[in-house]
């Protein structure tokens, strides 16, 4: 806006207009400028406007069938969805790579089995906008709830779509199945904001247990999250991992593209996509 440092973001809605936190510059929901205080208005000042709807916490951007981006068992009655948006300690970069990490889980999180960190079947696809990661890993019970559903081994698929966007997809006992849908957005070199969906297909017909379910499911979300932050919080800011087994490749194939597509000026983080 009137100055590369500032961001809208951090503005003020003002008459359904955008106020540019630093000096004052409004812009209406097309992106037009409307105002400078100290006038006149310079021209060629607009700024890109996207047409944008809001639906599971999420904002959509350019979604025109209203069909959310590679989930569409968001729009499926039968599925439930769990939301939640956090701020978190960390480079956002270091945020991708957790998400992009298939073994960390058996031993940062309790919904995987420390005794055996076995992945197996692992292969990775790559597409346009996207990479694949599909493999088995060993599950195990967080809670007596889903006791029943466990499997002795579990297909994963874990996609992430460039540049902020990590879905995993759990197979448990059939017809059980779990999905996390994250996106990452960089507030600056130490802070991520994760915003998250998780959705489950489990119908238990009570509302009272389906709304104690689901609250499980929330504070197992928020204490996976704070888990992954203990560690991803003290990596050194110049951490880059050098020695990779095959199950690392879904984590090193992402983090090598997004190299190439984040630019960095000191204050802030550029996508080229």
């Amino acid at each position: 806006c009137s100055h590369r440092g500032a961001r809208l973001s951090h503005g003020k809605v003002i008459d359904d207009c955008l106020q540019c936190p630093y000096h004052g510059w409004t812009f209406d929901k097309d992106g037009n400028l409307s105002h400078v205080p100290t006038g006149p208005n310079p021209k060629k000042a607009n700024i890109m406007s996207y047409d944008l709807h809001e639906q599971y916490d999420f904002l959509w951007m350019d979604v025109t069938d209203r069909t959310p981006a590679f989930c569409p068992e968001f729009s499926d009655p039968s599925w439930h969805l769990v939301t939640g948006s956090t701020e978190l300690l960390g480079n956002w970069i270091d945020w991708v790579g957790n998400a992009t990490d298939i073994s960390h889980i058996n031993y940062v999180h309790d919904f995987a089995d420390e005794s055996n960190g076995s992945v197996d079947e692992f292969h990775v696809d790559e597409q346009c906008n996207s990479v694949m990661c599909t493999a088995f890993v060993r599950p195990k019970a967080a809670h007596p709830l889903t006791q029943h559903m466990q499997v002795q081994r579990s297909p994963i698929q874990s996609e992430f779509h460039f540049p902020n966007t990590t879905v995993i997809r759990i197979k448990l006992k059939e017809p059980y199945e779990f999905i996390t849908y994250t996106t990452l957005t960089p507030i600056n070199h130490f802070e991520t904001k994760m915003t998250w969906c998780f959705a489950h297909n489990i119908n238990l017909g009570d509302p009272m247990m389906m709304h104690m379910l689901n609250n499980h499911f929330r504070h197992q979300m928020n204490k996976t999250i704070r888990e992954d932050e203990a560690i991803i919080a003290e990596l050194p800011p110049d951490f880059v991992p050098k020695i990779n087994v095959q199950c690392d490749m879904f984590q090193a194939k992402v983090l090598a593209r997004l190299e190439n597509m984040v630019r960095d000026d000191g204050d802030n983080l550029f996508l080229s996509i």
